[in-house]
């Protein structure tokens, strides 16, 4: 698709220009930014071991003390707005400490030789800085990611992480052009994206192996993106996405239900300190017309109350006749930061697909295979434009709290609630006729609702058991849904592609084969134990889920009621070595519980899985 792009920062004017800017540009523009971040501080002096956490948990550094004797000496003030490496230069100076970067969001605290110290008496000769830290929501610069909040729920460097996880960042997908969540992971080891071609209404990726339009292998910030077992199925706009967080394996532990492939994590769009502001057009084939706004700033001077306003509308047709695609989405958000140990970020979005695209089954022969008719034409549809129709709308609401409780505990809570409606009428393929052209059609109609909350609740504490660090999680999430179904279906007049002719699917006679409706209700108490000693790091956790689901067959009055319950866990260790290789072996399980029911009218019994792994990370820095 050719396309024209036009980005503007600070003002915006009327008259957008779609030929000065590039993307490489913008994307320089936002690494510049990102570098230069400043934070506001007002710490008075305190112990080392005190402030040192402090600025970790508002700049988004993982601190680790990596000395024997405990540190028991007290901090310079910090306050003011500064970058990072101020911050720690201005709190250690006259300590006898010093700091170095392991990793691009990682510094480690250490007592200095007495050969270090510098005429002023306090920091290092040399220091070695690679990047700014990330917060644990905000943004990632440049196309390589150091940590993950997905693989452990803690913010953890990907190298400590004895799991195979990969991190899809806003500038590679802007660079890829990505216009969808399954074009983002066009690139990803371990997913098979694209399964429906060029089919854009579903996200429907398949994570090493396991997937369908039923499986739960999506997460938005953390928390499941509920669906129904039919088209109920919501879609995540990635213009309000910052990156992706791809973890492979059965991950129940922390998640609870979960394909045996793994999971898929879109972090959103977030408030940001400083004012930021884009407007972008595009204009490209098939008549594709975009128009979208990004606008992010503090609303007051001390900057504690932050906004975003994310928005995009979207027409276009696609390559199959009588078939559009339609958007329109918005997503604003506010964050507020009472004190240095609290925060509070509201998320809402509402977006609305009046088109869904093409979504239609070819026959095999004639397409895959060869047909002595001919091929089928590339923008054939098997549809009928007087009978197809989509329409869907999806609300969610939500929020994300965390406060800092003490130098060990942290508290977190996720919450969204999402609301969701599809409306689908399409006629579609069933078979081919003995002359190799002439295609037996099938109609069928659903109208669906879906409605449900999800919650997180973690309490995470960091200590010290002799050498070895601690991590602890202990955590609670809730899952509730309701989703209700009916489906007509019946005959189609057929349609031949050497000579199609449309408008003929008018006055059908549909039969009601379903009207149901599902209820779920999951709950599951987790806990995890992420341990440092030197260059080891072992993960340990276990989790326990009780699952209901309530089944409603309006067709014959009947109800049927399914208890489940589950127990998961996983162990995994990794090793650092200094050249930056760190080998991990794991051992995971996971469960699934299935929306539907089979024929019989029965709910699904959920999936299970276990997997061994051996595997190896390398450390790769971005220049």
């Amino acid at each position: 698709m050719k396309q024209k792009r036009a980005h503007q920062a600070g003002y915006v004017f009327a008259t957008l220009l779609l030929t000065s800017f590039s993307g490489a540009h913008c994307a320089a523009a936002q690494v510049e930014q990102q570098a230069a971040q400043q934070f506001s501080f007002n710490l008075p002096a305190k112990s080392v071991t005190q402030a040192v956490n402090d600025i970790g948990r508002i700049t988004g550094l993982s601190v680790v003390f990596r000395e024997e004797p405990e540190m028991a000496a007290i901090g310079k003030p910090v306050r003011g707005t500064l970058g990072a490496e101020q911050e720690l230069v201005t709190l250690l100076n006259g300590t006898g400490l010093g700091y170095r970067f392991s990793n691009a969001t990682t510094v480690q605290i250490y007592v200095l030789p007495p050969s270090a110290m510098t005429a002023s008496g306090g920091t290092p000769d040399t220091m070695v800085v690679q990047a700014q830290g990330n917060s644990r929501l905000g943004p990632v610069v440049g196309y390589l990611a150091s940590n993950s909040t997905s693989g452990t729920k803690t913010n953890t460097p990907l190298m400590r992480t004895p799991q195979s996880v990969s991190v899809i960042t806003r500038e590679q997908a802007d660079t890829q052009g990505a216009q969808s969540l399954v074009q983002e992971l066009r690139y990803s080891s371990g997913v098979a994206a694209e399964v429906r071609g060029s089919a854009s209404r579903y996200d429907l990726p398949y994570v090493r192996g396991f997937g369908s339009p039923t499986d739960s292998n999506q997460y938005l910030d953390g928390l499941r993106l509920l669906r129904g077992g039919g088209y109920a199925i919501p879609q995540i706009e990635t213009y309000g996405i910052e990156r992706i967080e791809f973890l492979k394996g059965p991950s129940s532990t922390l998640y609870g239900g979960v394909t045996p492939g793994g999971l898929i994590n879109a972090i959103s769009k977030v408030p940001t300190s400083e004012p930021q502001h884009a407007v972008e057009m595009l204009y490209g084939s098939h008549n594709r017309m975009q128009l979208c706004v990004d606008s992010a700033g503090p609303l007051n001077d001390d900057r504690s109350l932050l906004y975003r306003v994310v928005a995009l509308g979207r027409k276009s047709d696609t390559q199959v006749v009588n078939t559009k695609e339609e958007r329109v989405y918005v997503a604003p958000s506010l964050t507020w930061i009472p004190d240095t140990d609290t925060s509070f970020t509201l998320n809402m979005s509402y977006q609305h697909d009046p088109e869904g695209g093409y979504y239609g089954v070819l026959p095999t022969v004639g397409s895959l295979w060869p047909s002595p008719a001919g091929q089928i034409p590339r923008n054939f549809n098997d549809g009928d434009s007087a009978f197809d129709q989509f329409d869907r709308k999806q609300s969610m609401v939500g929020y994300q709290f965390e406060h800092r409780i003490n130098d060990t505990w942290s508290v977190r809570h996720n919450f969204r609630y999402l609301d969701h409606s599809t409306v689908t009428k399409s006629v579609g393929t069933s078979s081919m006729g003995a002359d190799g052209h002439t295609i037996s059609r099938y109609a069928l109609g659903t109208d669906e609702t879906l409605r449900g909350l999800t919650s997180d609740l973690q309490l995470q504490a960091e200590f010290d058991t002799g050498r070895l660090y601690h991590t602890a999680l202990f955590g609670f999430d809730y899952q509730q849904s309701d989703w209700a179904q009916i489906r007509d279906y019946g005959g189609a007049p057929s349609i031949d592609f050497l000579n199609p002719i449309y408008g003929v699917a008018t006055n059908l006679t549909l039969a009601r084969i379903t009207n149901q409706k599902q209820h779920n209700n999951q709950a599951g108490f987790y806990a995890q134990d992420q341990i440092d000693i030197d260059l080891w790091t072992l993960v340990d956790g276990m989790r326990y889920d009780t699952i209901r689901t309530r089944t409603d067959n309006r067709l014959n009055d009947t109800r049927s009621v399914q208890d489940d319950e589950a127990v998961s866990g996983k162990l995994g260790l990794i090793y650092n070595f200094d050249m930056g290789i760190a080998p991990y072996v794991s051992y995971s399980t996971s469960f699934l519980p299935v929306n539907g029911t089979d024929a019989s009218g029965s709910a699904f019994k959920p999936t299970t899985a276990k997997q061994r792994e051996v595997g190896g990370k390398i450390l790769t820095y971005a220049f």
